[in-house]
C-alpha cells in the first residue's frame, strides 16, 4: 500500500491564446523534492547557529568565571579574612578600568589603611605600656632617694654626737702640756681626721638639702699644697701598719707630720 505524500500543485489555464475558463493544467511535485535544497540550507545554517551558540556559551561560561565569578570570590574571601582581624591581606587582582578591578583597588587601599592604623594603635599602646612602666620606675627611684635622704640625714646627726666628743676630747688632750712628741701629733692626727669626717658629715647633709632643693652649690678654690699633706698624714698610721712608704717623684719636702715619707 502506498503511502500518499503531501505535493506542491502548480494551475494554469488550458489552451492558447484563449483560455478556457472551464480547462486547467496543473502539476503537482512532492514537498521533499520542492524544498530539498531549502532543507539541506536550513539545516546547514541551524547546525552552525547551534555550534557558534554553544562556543558563545562555553566562553561566555569561561569568561564569567574567569573575570567574574573568580575574582568575586576572591574578594568574598578577603572581606571574611578582614572581619577576622587580618588586616595585611590583599586580594592580589590586577588593576584595569572594570568594575570588579575598581572594587578590588578600593578594597586592598582599605585593608592598608587598616593595617597602619592598628600599627598606629598597637605602637601606642605599647608606648603607653613604656611610659606606664618609667612611672612605676620613677615611683619606685624617688622613693628610694626619699628612703636614701632620710637615712643620709639619720646617720649624718648620728655621727655628730661621737665626733664631737671625740673632737671635745682630743682638744683637751693636746692641751694638756704633759702630753709631747709623737703623742701629740698622733692627737693632732685625731682631731683633724675627726674635723675631716665632720666635714664629710656636713657635706652629707649639704646634699641632702640640696636634694630638697634648699641649698645651691657654689664653686671654691682648693689649696691642694695644704690638702695633700693632711692627707698624707691621715693615712700615715695605715701605711706603716702595712710597712709601706709613699714617695714623691718630684718634691722631696717632709712632712711634719707624715716622718720620713716623702709626698708630692
Amino acid at each position: 500500500m502506498r503511502t500518499a505524500s503531501r505535493r506542491l500543485f502548480s494551475f494554469a489555464p488550458f489552451g492558447g491564446t484563449a483560455p478556457s475558463a472551464n480547462a486547467y493544467v496543473s502539476i503537482g511535485i512532492p514537498t521533499a523534492v520542492a524544498f530539498a535544497d531549502a532543507n539541506r540550507i536550513l539545516v546547514r545554517n541551524l547546525a552552525a547557529l547551534g555550534l557558534v551558540a554553544g562556543l558563545a556559551l562555553a566562553a561566555a561560561w569561561v569568561g564569567g568565571n574567569l573575570f567574574i565569578v573568580r575574582q568575586i570570590q576572591v574578594l568574598v574571601g578577603a572581606t571574611k579574612r578582614v572581619a577576622a582581624g587580618e588586616v595585611n591581606v590583599r586580594t592580589g587582582l590586577p588593576q584595569g578600568q572594570g568594575e570588579l578591578s575598581q572594587l578590588a583597588s578600593a578594597f586592598d587601599q582599605m585593608a592598608e589603611s587598616l593595617e597602619r592604623a592598628q600599627e598606629r594603635r598597637l605602637q601606642e599602646e605599647e608606648l603607653r605600656r613604656k611610659n606606664y612602666q618609667l612611672e612605676q620606675q620613677n615611683l619606685v627611684i624617688q622613693e628610694a632617694n626619699r628612703l636614701k635622704t632620710e637615712f643620709v640625714s639619720m646617720v649624718s646627726h648620728e655621727l655628730r654626737t661621737p665626733l664631737t666628743s671625740i673632737q671635745g676630747y682630743s682638744e683637751l688632750l693636746i692641751e694638756d702640756e704633759q702630753i709631747a712628741g709623737e703623742n701629740r701629733e698622733s692627737l693632732a692626727i685625731v682631731r683633724k681626721n675627726a674635723d675631716r669626717m665632720l666635714g664629710l658629715i656636713n657635706d652629707l647633709l649639704d646634699l641632702s638639702r640640696m636634694e630638697a632643693g634648699k641649698i645651691d652649690l657654689q664653686r671654691t678654690s682648693l689649696d691642694l699644697a695644704r690638702l695633700i699633706p693632711e692627707v698624707a698624714g691621715a693615712l700615715r698610721p695605715l701605711i706603716e701598719a702595712k710597712r709601706q712608704r709613699l714617695r714623691g717623684s718630684t718634691l722631696g719636702k717632709r712632712c711634719r707630720l707624715c716622718g720620713p715619707m716623702q709626698i708630692v
